[in-house]
């Protein structure tokens, strides 16, 4: 495949409404993530007790459980 093909045109930004470039993300979303981004950034394990607070409060949005489900696993 193409690398190119990844790229965004930059005309789409000259349109009087550009398109979201992101996708909505949820705040459980955003926690999750950040305890990823954390857990990779420093060595060790994340503390049971979060990953444990973070799955629940993630059961609702699928993405977020998903992540938290891999938190977990490590």
């Amino acid at each position: 495949m193409d690398p190119g093909s990844f790229l965004i045109d930059p005309s789409v930004c000259e349109t009087e409404r550009p398109p979201r470039l992101t996708i909505k993300t949820t705040p459980e979303f955003r926690d999750v993530i950040t305890a990823a981004l954390h857990n990779n950034a420093t060595p060790g394990p994340l503390d049971p007790k979060l990953v444990a607070d973070l799955a629940k409060s993630a059961a609702t949005d699928p993405c977020a459980a998903a992540w938290a489900r891999l938190l977990a696993a490590r």
